[in-house]
Protein backbone atom coordinates (compact mmCIF):
# COMPACT_ATOMS: atom_id res chain seq x y z
CA UNK A 1 0.00 0.00 0.00
CA UNK A 2 1.15 3.23 -0.71
CA UNK A 3 3.38 4.67 2.24
CA UNK A 4 1.29 7.72 2.73
CA UNK A 5 -2.00 6.31 3.46
CA UNK A 6 -3.16 3.75 5.99
CA UNK A 7 -6.62 2.01 5.71
CA UNK A 8 -8.62 3.23 8.72
CA UNK A 9 -12.06 2.20 10.04
CA UNK A 10 -14.48 2.57 13.41
CA UNK A 11 -15.17 -0.20 15.30
CA UNK A 12 -17.11 -0.71 18.98
CA UNK A 13 -14.52 -3.15 21.00
CA UNK A 14 -16.36 -6.23 21.92
CA UNK A 15 -16.06 -7.48 25.89
CA UNK A 16 -14.06 -10.89 26.26
CA UNK A 17 -17.46 -12.55 27.21
CA UNK A 18 -18.98 -11.76 24.36
CA UNK A 19 -15.79 -12.95 22.17
CA UNK A 20 -16.01 -16.33 24.24
CA UNK A 21 -19.54 -16.79 22.66
CA UNK A 22 -18.28 -16.25 19.56
CA UNK A 23 -15.62 -18.70 19.85
CA UNK A 24 -17.65 -21.19 20.78
CA UNK A 25 -19.93 -20.51 17.56
CA UNK A 26 -16.66 -20.83 15.72
CA UNK A 27 -16.22 -24.40 17.27
CA UNK A 28 -19.43 -25.89 15.98
CA UNK A 29 -18.77 -24.76 12.14
CA UNK A 30 -17.81 -27.66 9.57
CA UNK A 31 -14.13 -27.37 8.60
CA UNK A 32 -13.80 -25.46 4.61
CA UNK A 33 -10.31 -24.33 3.61
CA UNK A 34 -12.05 -22.11 1.72
CA UNK A 35 -13.99 -20.04 5.23
CA UNK A 36 -11.84 -17.78 6.80
CA UNK A 37 -12.82 -17.17 10.38
CA UNK A 38 -11.60 -13.77 11.77
CA UNK A 39 -9.30 -13.67 14.56
CA UNK A 40 -10.53 -13.18 17.59
CA UNK A 41 -8.49 -10.52 18.27
CA UNK A 42 -9.75 -8.76 15.55
CA UNK A 43 -13.52 -9.17 16.37
CA UNK A 44 -15.35 -5.65 16.70
CA UNK A 45 -18.74 -4.51 15.38
CA UNK A 46 -18.25 -2.17 12.63
CA UNK A 47 -19.60 1.26 12.47
CA UNK A 48 -17.57 2.80 9.64
CA UNK A 49 -14.60 1.30 7.23
CA UNK A 50 -12.80 4.11 5.38
CA UNK A 51 -10.08 3.00 3.51
CA UNK A 52 -7.24 4.30 2.00
CA UNK A 53 -7.15 7.86 3.82
CA UNK A 54 -4.26 10.34 3.08
CA UNK A 55 -1.67 10.00 6.49
CA UNK A 56 -2.06 14.39 6.34
CA UNK A 57 -5.54 13.75 7.19
CA UNK A 58 -5.32 11.68 10.01
CA UNK A 59 -5.13 14.01 13.08
CA UNK A 60 -7.91 16.16 11.71
CA UNK A 61 -9.87 13.58 10.97
CA UNK A 62 -8.92 12.23 15.30
CA UNK A 63 -9.88 15.89 16.15
CA UNK A 64 -13.04 16.18 14.54
CA UNK A 65 -14.19 12.20 15.71
CA UNK A 66 -13.48 13.13 18.96
CA UNK A 67 -15.47 17.04 19.03
CA UNK A 68 -18.33 14.98 17.34
CA UNK A 69 -18.47 12.28 19.61
CA UNK A 70 -18.13 13.87 23.07
CA UNK A 71 -22.01 14.90 23.77
CA UNK A 72 -23.43 11.52 22.10
CA UNK A 73 -24.58 9.13 24.74
CA UNK A 74 -24.08 5.70 24.87
CA UNK A 75 -26.62 2.88 23.77
CA UNK A 76 -27.60 -0.61 23.35
CA UNK A 77 -27.36 -2.67 20.41
CA UNK A 78 -29.56 -5.73 20.65
CA UNK A 79 -28.39 -9.05 18.82
CA UNK A 80 -30.74 -10.12 16.09
CA UNK A 81 -29.49 -13.33 14.13
CA UNK A 82 -26.41 -15.04 12.94
CA UNK A 83 -26.56 -14.37 8.78
CA UNK A 84 -24.71 -14.63 5.95
CA UNK A 85 -24.21 -11.51 3.39
CA UNK A 86 -24.67 -10.13 1.10
CA UNK A 87 -28.19 -11.57 0.91
CA UNK A 88 -27.65 -11.76 -3.10
CA UNK A 89 -23.89 -13.18 -3.09
CA UNK A 90 -22.86 -14.60 0.54
CA UNK A 91 -19.12 -14.36 1.35
CA UNK A 92 -19.68 -13.24 4.87
CA UNK A 93 -21.02 -14.22 8.12
CA UNK A 94 -22.50 -11.59 10.46
CA UNK A 95 -23.60 -11.81 14.10
CA UNK A 96 -26.07 -8.96 12.89
CA UNK A 97 -27.42 -6.41 15.49
CA UNK A 98 -30.82 -4.70 14.99
CA UNK A 99 -30.26 -0.90 13.87
CA UNK A 100 -30.09 1.50 16.55
CA UNK A 101 -30.81 5.44 15.91
CA UNK A 102 -28.06 6.74 18.06
CA UNK A 103 -25.88 4.01 15.66
CA UNK A 104 -27.21 5.45 12.82
CA UNK A 105 -26.47 8.69 14.05
CA UNK A 106 -23.04 8.63 14.67
CA UNK A 107 -22.15 5.92 11.75
CA UNK A 108 -23.45 8.58 9.57
CA UNK A 109 -21.88 11.34 11.02
CA UNK A 110 -18.41 9.58 11.46
CA UNK A 111 -18.68 8.67 7.95
CA UNK A 112 -19.25 12.23 6.36
CA UNK A 113 -16.17 13.52 8.43
CA UNK A 114 -14.12 10.28 6.99
CA UNK A 115 -15.42 10.69 3.59
CA UNK A 116 -16.53 7.22 3.58
CA UNK A 117 -18.86 5.99 1.08
CA UNK A 118 -22.34 4.61 2.98
CA UNK A 119 -24.59 3.26 0.31
CA UNK A 120 -27.23 2.34 2.68
CA UNK A 121 -28.40 2.32 6.00
CA UNK A 122 -25.21 1.32 8.31
CA UNK A 123 -26.53 -1.97 9.44
CA UNK A 124 -24.50 -3.17 12.94
CA UNK A 125 -22.61 -6.32 12.89
CA UNK A 126 -19.33 -8.49 13.72
CA UNK A 127 -17.76 -10.08 10.97
CA UNK A 128 -17.44 -13.57 11.90
CA UNK A 129 -16.01 -15.09 8.77
CA UNK A 130 -15.18 -14.65 4.57
CA UNK A 131 -15.43 -17.30 2.30
CA UNK A 132 -14.76 -17.26 -1.24
CA UNK A 133 -18.25 -17.98 -3.53
CA UNK A 134 -17.65 -21.52 -3.95
CA UNK A 135 -17.06 -22.24 -0.31
CA UNK A 136 -19.71 -24.73 1.23
CA UNK A 137 -21.45 -21.73 3.24
CA UNK A 138 -24.65 -23.36 3.46
CA UNK A 139 -22.80 -25.91 6.10
CA UNK A 140 -22.82 -23.35 8.73
CA UNK A 141 -24.69 -23.72 11.68
CA UNK A 142 -26.53 -19.81 11.82
CA UNK A 143 -29.03 -21.38 14.65
CA UNK A 144 -26.54 -20.76 17.44
CA UNK A 145 -27.70 -19.09 20.48
CA UNK A 146 -25.94 -16.31 21.69
CA UNK A 147 -26.46 -15.21 25.37
CA UNK A 148 -25.46 -11.81 25.52
CA UNK A 149 -27.44 -10.39 23.46
CA UNK A 150 -27.53 -7.25 24.00
CA UNK A 151 -24.07 -4.73 23.66
CA UNK A 152 -23.46 -2.05 26.00
CA UNK A 153 -21.70 0.65 23.90
CA UNK A 154 -19.92 3.40 25.20
CA UNK A 155 -16.63 3.42 23.67
CA UNK A 156 -15.28 3.27 20.19
CA UNK A 157 -12.09 3.16 18.25
CA UNK A 158 -10.32 4.36 15.34
CA UNK A 159 -8.53 1.36 14.22
CA UNK A 160 -5.82 0.99 11.24
CA UNK A 161 -5.79 -2.34 9.26
CA UNK A 162 -2.55 -3.60 8.21
CA UNK A 163 -2.84 -6.34 5.81
CA UNK A 164 -0.66 -9.36 5.61
CA UNK A 165 -0.49 -12.24 4.12
CA UNK A 166 -1.70 -14.74 6.74
CA UNK A 167 -4.23 -11.85 7.47
CA UNK A 168 -4.69 -8.22 8.83
CA UNK A 169 -3.74 -6.75 12.22
CA UNK A 170 -5.44 -3.73 13.52
CA UNK A 171 -4.09 -1.25 15.76
CA UNK A 172 -6.15 1.09 17.46
CA UNK A 173 -5.05 4.69 16.75
CA UNK A 174 -7.86 6.30 19.04
CA UNK A 175 -10.33 5.57 21.49
CA UNK A 176 -13.45 8.00 21.94
CA UNK A 177 -16.01 7.47 24.92
CA UNK A 178 -19.41 8.46 24.66
CA UNK A 179 -21.58 10.28 27.22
Amino acid sequence: MDQEKKRLFIGIPIEDFLLQEFVDFFKVQPYDPKVRWTATENLHITLVFKGNTEYYRITEIKEQISEFLKTKPSFNLNFDKYCTMPLCEPRMVWAKYNVDPIHTLIAEGIAKIMRANIDAKPIPHVTLARFKPEAAHKLIKLDFPLEMKIVKVNKIHLYESILHPEGPEYKILDTYFLA
